[in-house]
C-alpha cells in the first residue's frame, strides 16, 4: 500500500498532471480514498494522450537534432522528405515551390498542391489537358517560332497586330500578279466609290 501511495504521489507531481491530480498524501492511507481518484487518473491519461499527440504534431521532425530521441525511422523520414523535394524540383510540374522550413510547413505545401490538383481534375474545362496540349504544341516549334510565341506572351491586345501581319503575308503569298492592277487604278476606283456614296446620300436626303 505504501509503495502504491508513493507511486501515485509521484504521478501527481508530474508537470503534465499537477493541476489535474491534487492528491493529499495524508489521504493515501486507505483503499477507499485511493479508489476515489480513479476517474481523475483516467481523465489524466486521456489528457496526457491528447497532449502527447498535440506535442508530436507540433514537433519539427526535419530539424530535430537530439540524437538521444532519434532513431532510424526519423532518419528515414528526413531522407525521404529530402528526396521528395528534389524530385518535385526536378519534375518542374509546379509553378511555385514554397516548401517552407519545417515539417509542418512542408506538409501544408503538399496538402495545398494535392488540393489544387484535385480541383483541376474535377474541372469540366480540363485545364490539365489544355496545359499538356499547349506544351506539346510549344515543344514542336523551332527556335524562331518559339521566339515569336514568347514575344507575343509579353504583349497585350496583340490579336489585331498578329492578324494584320498574318493577312498581309497571306496576300503576298497568294496574290495573283497577272491581274491588271496599279496604284492609279486603285485611287480612281476609290474616288468613284466615294462619289457614289456621296451621291446616294444626297439622293436619300433630298427624297
Amino acid at each position: 500500500m505504501q509503495e502504491l501511495c508513493t507511486a501515485i504521489k509521484a504521478l501527481s507531481l508530474h508537470r503534465n498532471f499537477f493541476h489535474r491530480l491534487l492528491f493529499r498524501i495524508t489521504y493515501c492511507s486507505t483503499k477507499t480514498v485511493i479508489a476515489e481518484y480513479t476517474p481523475a487518473i483516467a481523465q489524466a491519461q486521456t489528457d496526457f494522450d491528447s497532449k502527447t499527440n498535440a506535442d508530436f504534431a507540433a514537433l519539427d521532425l526535419l530539424n530535430y537534432y537530439d540524437r538521444s530521441f532519434a532513431n532510424t525511422d526519423l532518419d528515414k523520414l528526413t531522407s525521404e522528405v529530402k528526396s521528395l523535394k528534389n524530385r518535385i524540383e526536378a519534375d518542374s510540374w509546379l509553378d511555385t515551390l514554397n516548401f517552407g522550413n519545417t515539417f509542418a510547413e512542408f506538409e501544408a505545401f503538399i496538402t495545398r498542391s494535392l488540393a489544387t490538383y484535385n480541383s483541376y481534375q474535377a474541372d469540366p474545362a480540363q485545364p490539365l489537358v489544355a496545359q499538356y496540349e499547349w506544351f506539346a504544341f510549344f515543344q514542336s516549334l523551332n527556335d524562331f517560332q518559339e521566339r515569336i510565341v514568347l514575344s507575343l506572351t509579353k504583349v497585350t491586345h496583340w490579336e489585331a497586330s498578329f492578324l494584320y501581319a498574318y493577312y498581309t503575308l497571306l496576300l503576298q503569298q497568294n496574290a495573283d500578279d497577272s491581274l491588271n492592277f496599279n496604284e492609279r487604278d486603285y485611287a480612281d476606283f476609290k474616288k468613284k466609290v466615294h462619289y457614289f456614296a456621296s451621291s446616294q446620300k444626297d439622293f436619300i436626303e433630298g427624297y
